[in-house]
């Protein structure tokens, strides 16, 4: 087992902890523990960035893993290990684009970006998992900073990477000057940017409006008629206190912002009339 979690076995932790959610069997529990890589937790849950090195990609489902069994055990060192691991990526391991990765590796120390540029950074599957933790974060907090960068890395890494033409998707976003766009070709690419590319366009709209309690959020500047949120944040076994934000239906929004700021809103049979 030790051998498997050092390779890229995709997010075995956070689809066993789903199964455990929504059957409410204890029996996946504990296969979804054996896949929590305790060599990446524990420098994480302490607030330590090791990153150095690691293959990007592989360790970010791991992480929302541990999301996921925060939310169904509301053991907070998990949250813990979720939270030090973005901010220790978004902050001082992502480019402008909220994009991460050069290579598929971290190769350098946080903070020195100039030189991890070429035209192998920002691999999509990088971003969508980014974007998955980025939302727990956001459902847990309601802080402003998660979806702010949600926004950012989707509108940088999501809409310009399928095709127009076939819709076949991009592996890499190059961040380096000079370089294009290497689409894959219908019979010769499945790469695995390729089902997660496909999945992205699914799911545009599932992190653009939440609602709690105290109200409605808008996340992101999206076209409001066009993209509505239908998932639920997070698990559905929750045991936790936390904001408990859930995605709001598709709504009609009016304003003539930033001439003036008032907006109306419209998320059923009535207007309601709120201030930017």
């Amino acid at each position: 087992m030790a051998r498997v979690l050092e390779v890229e076995y995709g997010g075995m932790n956070d689809l066993l902890y789903q199964l455990y959610a929504a059957t409410g069997e204890r029996a996946w529990q504990a296969p979804a523990q054996r896949f929590d890589h305790e060599r990446i937790f524990e420098p994480l849950a302490n607030g330590r960035d090791e990153l150095k090195g690691l293959h990007v990609k592989t360790q970010i489902p791991k992480i929302i893993g541990a999301a996921q069994r925060y939310e169904l055990t509301g053991e907070k060192r998990y949250r813990d290990v979720v939270r030090w691991f973005f901010h220790h990526v978004a902050t001082m391991r992502s480019y402008a684009t909220g994009g991460t990765g050069n290579g598929e590796r971290r190769g350098l120390d946080p903070g020195k970006l100039a030189s991890e540029l070429s035209g192998y950074t920002q691999e999509c599957c990088c971003t969508y998992n980014m974007l998955k933790v980025a939302r727990h974060l956001f459902c847990w907090t309601a802080a402003p900073r998660y979806a702010d960068y949600y926004e950012r890395a989707m509108f940088n890494g999501i809409p310009d990477t399928q095709h127009p033409d076939d819709a076949m998707t991009l592996c890499y976003l190059a961040l380096a000057s000079g370089y294009g766009k290497l689409f894959g070709l219908p019979p010769d690419a499945f790469w695995c940017c390729t089902g997660t590319g496909v999945e992205s366009f699914s799911k545009l709209g599932d992190s653009v409006y939440f609602h709690d309690d105290d109200g409605r959020t808008s996340t992101c500047s999206s076209p409001p008629k066009r993209i509505g949120a239908r998932k639920a944040c997070g698990s559905s076994k929750r045991r936790i206190s936390r904001k408990n934000l859930a995605p709001l239906s598709p709504c009609a929004v009016r304003t003539p912002y930033p001439w003036d700021c008032a907006c109306e809103c419209r998320a059923g049979p009535r207007p309601a009339e709120r201030s930017l």
